[in-house]
């Protein structure tokens, strides 16, 4: 089946023009380049990289997705627009140029969510799961992995050529190839060929006297060897009875209250795995006596309570209500000040109806957090004019600073999305006075909203200078890996999302 998976992925793609490559350490890559629809002058490239690993063990897809901007003949860490997330990927509208069987050129829009969303479809339509990964190594083969060969396939045109038959021998029936001279069975000349086969009598099958004899003293003797070799059945016992009886009650309890708490598959496998075992142990110990079939069955259920609390959802049925009390209150907004007294953040939650940015998202809940950075608020050293500088960055250039927007804890962020870099703060001499950004995360669950308030109460707006994050080249075009900002410096400024207000806006509290 997971031949099949990849073969339809990589026909899905294929139709949006995603040229995909095998074997590079994971089932299918991807390593393209587009141009930004929403850039309205210039050259500005997105370099996208992927990787899909179809775990046949787990029946998960495990997906990894990086875009980077790289802008021709300059240096971008970033820019004063919009850039999104699908799960922990940023993507956008995008445009490719392809070539045609006439040799002509052309240009296409797409939304690179349309890549994961092509490959999560395939694997519902096979009833497997599909993860999106924030670490490329967990998309590609592990340590000592080795993928299954394809069996190859034999087509029609290879098949070997089958012999003509020519009739058949006129003393034996036996059917003559074309070309033969005699025949492979009775010797005779090709002049005795048939074109019927000759009528041949019945075959009666007849045993030879001694097996006649053989296996009529060992089935119907009951001195035989099989009659002898056989053991009396063993008397039915009472204790095995009721042990049986008390299993199969003990499985069916256990399968309503697994359903009531939605555990997950992997708990009811362990439970399954748990039941067969102690069952067939309980079958093998039945004449010990009813006493020791009591005490497996205790040891059984005890076994299968630490399965279920440790296996069923966080928040076992609560969840469902969970999802359905907070998604009864979108669309929601919740705007906060950050320490500076001038910069604004917020987090939204609505659901997509379709359109717009989302329009590959339609029924999904996105949860998007925004920030307006109030520029007044820069640090005195921030470099963003060329005689700034105090150094060249890889180009040869003056080395200038870019800011980014993050949600993050203390040690680590969610995501990082770029909010400018200096030449878009320096517009034509002017400083802008604000700059914009916001990072979503579809498919957002009560669940998931739960866990992020949890790990990430801050929202921070970093600055880095291009040697710290370091540059690399692709061509002739040039990346500057702001994404690498997190740490490098104390925050410009930074607030707390009120996430227990969220929360309790939203039922979840």
């Amino acid at each position: 089946m997971k031949q099949q998976i990849l073969s339809e992925i990589s026909s899905k793609l294929s139709t949006l023009g995603i040229p995909v490559q095998t074997g590079n350490g994971a089932d299918i890559t991807i390593n393209t380049e587009f141009l930004d629809a929403g850039w309205s002058t210039g050259s500005k490239k997105i370099s996208y990289e992927a990787s899909v690993f179809a775990n046949e063990q787990d029946n998960v897809i495990y997906m990894y997705e990086k875009t980077t901007e790289v802008g021709h003949g300059l240096s971008f860490g970033g820019h004063s627009g919009s850039s999104f997330q699908s799960g922990k990927t940023l993507f956008r509208k995008v445009k490719s140029v392809q070539y045609g069987l006439d040799g002509k050129a052309y240009e296409y829009t797409l939304d690179l969510g349309a890549i994961p969303k092509a490959v999560k479809e395939t694997a519902r339509q096979y009833g497997w799961k599909f993860k999106t990964v924030l670490s490329k190594n967990k998309a590609m083969y592990p340590a000592g992995y080795v993928p299954a060969p394809i069996p190859p396939i034999m087509e029609q045109s290879q098949q070997p050529p089958q012999p003509q038959a020519a009739g058949f021998c006129g003393n034996c029936g036996m059917q003559l190839v074309e070309g033969a001279k005699f025949c492979d069975k009775c010797g005779k000349p090709t002049g005795a060929i048939a074109q019927q086969p000759p009528a041949t009598p019945p075959v009666t099958s007849i045993q030879p006297p001694q097996f006649q004899q053989q296996s009529q003293s060992q089935y119907h003797n009951p001195q035989g060897a099989f009659y002898a070799q056989a053991k009396a059945p063993a008397p039915k016992s009472r204790a095995g009875t009721l042990g049986l009886i008390g299993f199969i009650v003990l499985g069916v309890i256990t399968a309503l209250i697994f359903s009531l708490m939605s555990v997950n598959l992997v708990g009811w496998s362990i439970g399954a795995i748990i039941l067969a075992g102690f069952g067939f142990l309980q079958r093998k110990l039945a004449s010990k006596g009813c006493l020791l079939s009591i005490v497996l069955w205790i040891l059984t259920a005890g076994i299968l309570l630490l399965t279920l609390t440790s296996a069923s959802s966080p928040s076992g049925e609560k969840g469902g209500a969970d999802n359905s009390n907070f998604s009864a209150k979108l669309p929601y907004e919740k705007s906060f000040t950050l320490n500076d007294g001038k910069s604004i953040g917020k987090v939204k939650l609505f659901v997509s109806d379709g359109t717009g940015r989302y329009a590959n998202n339609k029924g999904e809940v996105i949860l998007e957090f925004y920030v307006k950075f109030d520029t007044s608020s820069l640090p005195a050293d921030f470099k963003m004019k060329d005689e700034q500088a105090t150094e060249k960055n890889a180009m040869g250039g003056p080395a200038l600073d870019g800011l980014i927007m993050a949600v993050s804890s203390e040690t680590e962020a969610y995501h990082t999305t770029g909010l400018s870099y200096a030449q878009a703060i320096y517009n034509n001499g002017n400083i802008r006075p604000f700059l914009e950004t916001e990072g979503a995360t579809t498919n957002i669950s009560a669940a998931r909203i739960k866990e992020l308030a949890e790990k990430y109460p801050k929202m921070q707006v970093l600055t880095y200078n291009q040697n710290e994050v370091g540059m690399t080249k692709n061509g002739d075009t040039w990346t500057t890996h702001g994404e690498k900002a997190f740490g490098l410096h104390p925050p410009v400024t930074e607030g707390n999302i009120p996430w227990d207000d969220i929360l309790r806006d939203l039922g979840l509290k």
